[in-house]
């Protein structure tokens, strides 16, 4: 059973490494699972909403061509967004796994350094200056071990934050490229050429930046998954929703959290 170690518990190191590893390992299987589930409630939600589309438009026939092309260019960006929302919330459970993952150890690694020594607890008594001498030493690592724990908590907690504000804007930018970025018009398409300078090809949904620069929205969304500046002169274009999400791939830090 784990439990919070308490400052009088008496454990030897492998102890110590034994309950902190196990809490790790605890959360990390919590941590798969909860995503896991996410997943597949949305995929859930997703078919859904599919069928009822399919169902709603099974009797329409003789729809425009052009009309067609517009609902799928629309049902295409809806997809990216919500894969952006999806890898954001993914992100937010992730950051908190790792806070807790930072939390649990400390208890029992407080408890190991100022619990009594193995020396006292075999010999049975020991002299007051050796005694002193440990519960010094004791103290001095505690304290150091708290100083770097604070701050490993202090960076993760700021990780928390932050994927909590991206997620946040994830799910209000409806273009997912931020505020600025519109659909071209035909002088822009003009004065670029008509050629996309990220695929070298016919412009296709091309959008203008902030910048004034004009791309494909395909070529300029999987840009921005990477980067939120423009591929021509570099200057930050993108929202902050926008740019590679840490941890946003789904996948759990398999790196062990056992001090």
């Amino acid at each position: 059973m784990l439990r919070f170690a308490r400052r009088d518990d008496r454990f030897s190191f492998t102890d110590a490494l034994w309950r902190s590893g196990m809490a790790d390992v605890l959360t990390r299987t919590v941590t798969v699972f909860v995503k896991g589930a996410f997943l597949l409630l949305t995929d859930v939600r997703d078919s859904q909403g599919r069928g009822k589309k399919k169902r709603s438009t099974g009797g329409v026939t003789g729809v425009r061509s052009e009309q067609t092309v517009t609902t799928t260019r629309h049902s295409v960006r809806e997809t990216r967004l919500k894969r952006r929302a999806e890898g954001a919330a993914l992100a937010v459970a992730e950051h908190i796994s790792l806070l807790l993952r930072c939390v649990l150890p400390i208890t029992t690694w407080f408890a190991y350094f100022m619990g009594p020594p193995i020396s006292a607890l075999r010999v049975g008594v020991v002299s007051a200056d050796m005694d002193d001498l440990q519960r010094l030493g004791r103290c001095a690592a505690t304290g150091a071990y708290l100083a770097v724990k604070a701050r490993q908590l202090f960076v993760t907690g700021v990780g928390v934050k932050e994927s909590f504000l991206t997620y946040a804007k994830k799910i209000t930018d409806k273009t997912g490229f931020g505020a600025g970025t519109t659909s071209s018009t035909e002088s822009e398409i003009e004065a670029a050429s008509n050629e996309c300078t990220v695929c070298c090809d016919v412009f296709e949904d091309p959008v203008t930046l902030t910048c004034g620069h004009v791309f494909c929205e395909k070529c300029v969304w999987e840009w921005f998954q990477r980067s939120r500046q423009c591929p021509l002169c570099r200057a930050v274009v993108a929202g902050n929703s926008c740019g590679a999400i840490e941890h946003g791939d789904g996948a759990t830090v398999a790196f062990p959290y056992v001090f």
